[in-house]
């Protein structure tokens, strides 16, 4: 099986590591899983901002580049949610709309395509210490993250933390950072409590706000689902 990444926008400038991260592991899982350099944007962007014309040619060109691989991933639950929800919609009536129906089911989260696509002895993941568990407040089926970290050897402990919304936001976070702050603030103060030693969430847009919170010496990194499986499985 060919697998495509559908790799946000925000995340290719800011944590170009996250891409990379999803492609070591495919290559110790043995999953082909190819980069397609050429997409830029899901269309969300757009959409959010109401610009529907420019969204509708976002979403296009997403179908066309992604419609000859058999399963199509994203590390963040927003552009899933567009792929799922929204594309459909988008296209309905259209040239592409058969192509954008076929597209959203076979589009996943990386949990949801590990979870189903290989098994708990190819993953094999370690990791000795304690985990805090963001929940995005986008994801609709958060589980299969959840699912992926309570299989892992050596974790002494697995806290969950609410899935408000941390102050991403789509462009929340860039067009008013003042509530953005604000909002993740007792999101942050959760997180402290747990005292973990590692932070790990399963959205790009969170990781990029979280991660701005815990950048002193001391902290407990953030990563993403991807980059913590990564780093832990053999």
């Amino acid at each position: 099986m060919t697998v495509a990444l559908l790799a946000p926008c925000l995340a290719t400038a800011i944590r170009p590591s996250l891409q990379s991260a999803v492609v070591t592991l495919g290559q110790k899982l043995g999953l082909d899983i190819v980069v397609v350099e050429q997409h830029t944007c899901c269309g969300l962007t757009a959409w959010q901002a109401g610009q529907v014309g420019a969204a509708q040619d976002a979403v296009i060109r997403t179908v066309r580049l992604f419609q000859e691989f058999e399963a199509t991933l994203t590390t963040s639950s927003a552009c899933l949610r567009m792929l799922r929800q929204v594309t459909p919609g988008l296209l309905a009536g259209g040239e592409w709309a058969g192509e954008a129906r076929k597209l959203a089911g076979r589009s996943f989260s990386l949990g949801e395509f590990l979870l189903q696509n290989t098994t708990v002895q190819e993953r094999n993941v370690r990791f000795s210490g304690s985990v805090a568990y963001f929940h995005p407040c986008t994801a609709d089926d958060d589980r299969s993250s959840l699912a992926l970290l309570a299989e892992t050897n050596g974790i002494t402990s697995l806290t969950e933390v609410a899935n408000q919304c941390c102050g991403f936001g789509g462009n929340l976070w860039w067009r008013r950072p003042d509530i953005s702050r604000v909002a993740a603030e007792p999101v942050v103060a959760e997180l402290r409590l747990a005292r973990a030693d590692c932070i790990v969430t399963s959205d790009s847009g969170c990781l990029t706000q979280l991660a701005g919170f815990f950048n002193r010496k001391d902290d407990p990194p953030v990563k993403h689902i991807a980059e913590f499986l990564a780093e832990h499985c053999s």
